[in-house]
């Protein structure tokens, strides 16, 4: 068991195991750890689990050493972002997600970090509906990640409802949406801090990949695949903050004809108080079928609204 596969995830117990569930892999017990509540209406508690039981939907493991050291080679040239903050600002969530989870916070930064050291690059962070915490948790690990020296970068996926600049206090003037759809160099877009080793790819409004054309579906989303490449060569983890895999479209983003080809796993949020345990573990069986790995689950505990 890898340090990535104890360092999270929660057994859908009871809910789950009364669904057919394929190849259920018994792994070691651990204990429940304490619900923790932030007050904001707008913000995310969190529990971290490690599985437990044969109740779990196991994430298939990957080797991410073996299969991408041969596939990954630096472009000749590191990608060196132009704009920079001294610093960023954190929300208010974040600082009460430390307060209220840190020790289950870092574990799972530990956890990253060392999959990293092993070969992990790209790592995707969804949920299935709005609101699972997706974004929160992005700017929480990308900023736990760089305290211990990873050069971390998140990039702003959610082309519904992009919020990573915003949290973070950015007044953007250019967004991904500009390189996709005219060609901004990825350099002039992506923006990082002078404290630290952590940058941010921001979208400065929704975006849709299509606009009506086939063609230029398959243009944006050519570049999205070629971004992240560059991304990779520049950063020692990428994390991509996604638009929810309800909405149409998103789930076409993980495969190969979207930015599949640059993808190594996809961490999964899950908002026990808002989305089913059979939806998500509907959703678990379609990454499989589609060759998605998937290195956990993440519960989160937001405010209904």
């Amino acid at each position: 068991m890898t340090n990535l596969d104890q360092a999270f995830i929660k057994a859908y117990q009871q809910q789950v195991a009364d669904t057919q569930l394929p190849e259920r892999v018994p792994l070691n017990e651990v204990s429940r750890l304490a619900d923790s509540r932030v007050s904001d209406d707008d913000t995310t508690s969190m529990r971290l689990h490690r599985r437990i039981r044969d109740s779990v939907v196991p994430a298939p493991h990957v080797d991410f050493a073996k299969a991408y050291s041969t596939e990954q080679v630096p472009s000749e040239e590191p990608f060196r972002p132009l704009l920079e903050v001294e610093r960023f600002s954190l929300p208010t969530v974040c600082r009460q997600l430390y307060e209220a989870a840190s020790a289950e916070l870092n574990m799972l930064a530990d956890a990253l970090a060392h999959e990293s050291s092993q070969g992990l690059k790209v790592l995707a962070i969804d949920g299935y509906s709005a609101g699972e915490g997706t974004t929160t948790l992005s700017l929480c690990l990308a900023d736990r990640l760089s305290q211990l020296g990873i050069k971390v970068v998140v990039a702003d996926a959610n082309l519904d409802d992009p919020q990573v600049a915003s949290r973070l206090g950015l007044n953007v003037q250019t967004g991904w949406e500009d390189v996709l759809r005219d060609n901004l160099p990825l350099e002039e877009v992506v923006i990082e801090a002078s404290d630290g080793p952590m940058a941010v790819l921001p979208l400065r409004k929704p975006f849709s990949l299509t606009g009506g054309a086939t063609e230029g579906l398959n243009d944006c989303m050519l570049r999205m695949a070629t971004s992240i490449k560059k991304l990779r060569s520049g950063f020692s983890l990428v994390l991509i903050d996604m638009s929810p895999l309800e909405n149409p479209g998103a789930f076409d983003c993980l495969l190969p004809s979207g930015f599949g080809t640059q993808l190594d796993a996809i961490l999964l949020t899950h908002n026990v108080r808002a989305t089913p345990h059979d939806r998500i573990a509907e959703l678990q069986r379609q990454l499989r079928a589609a060759g998605v790995a998937q290195a956990g689950i993440v519960q989160t505990f937001v405010p209904a609204a």
